[in-house]
């Protein structure tokens, strides 16, 4: 029987900061106290569209021995903060108030993905005399991903399972070729 899919397995270091899905308006009226203990108001940021976004951040890193691995964040910026509710729009100081503040406020989503460990892994580590996995069990999770497209696809359905409204993800890939908007 397969696992079931959970949005938090896939996630290095997740720690529970936000309850998915997240929805359209999350931000709004959020006050918070910055560190000279003055209340901020938080807003959300929206495209002219209407949109909000969140990226898929995919990079790589290429090695000696047949080494290669694509690695992928889901990250977003749309929180922005001002001190006054006619400031709203007008003045974004996203980020100044991230010490004494939660940090969760400072980054609003910046997300490593994972995968597990699994036999192609340590395969691979046969075939070239390496020996990177065999600290590793079956299903331990690694950042490391063998292609783009592994990362598109778990990247796009984890984004559909943790936002609802009015969102829209760029694919921003290592290579261009996976370069795309997918919208909610």
């Amino acid at each position: 029987m397969p696992k079931k899919f959970k949005i938090e397995d896939h996630f290095r270091d997740y720690n529970n900061h936000w309850e998915f899905p997240i929805p359209y308006d999350f931000g709004k009226d959020i006050v918070l106290k910055n560190k000279y203990e003055k209340d901020v108001i938080c807003y959300p940021s929206y495209d002219k569209d209407g949109y909000r976004n969140v990226e898929l951040y995919i990079t790589s890193w290429l090695g000696s021995i047949g080494a290669i691995h694509y690695y992928g964040r889901i990250k977003s910026y749309s929180l922005s903060f001002c001190e006054t509710p006619e400031q709203i729009g007008k003045v974004s100081v996203s980020g100044a108030f991230t010490s004494g503040t939660e940090p969760k406020y400072g980054d609003f989503l910046n997300l490593e993905l994972v995968r597990p460990v699994d036999e192609r892994d340590l395969e691979h580590d046969k075939h070239y005399d390496r020996d990177r996995w065999l600290r590793c069990k079956i299903g331990d999770k690694t950042n490391g991903f063998w292609t783009e497209e592994e990362i598109v696809k778990l990247g796009t359905k984890l984004f559909k399972k943790m936002f609802v409204g009015k969102w829209r993800l760029y694919i921003n890939s290592y290579s261009g070729k996976y370069d795309k908007y997918v919208k909610l």
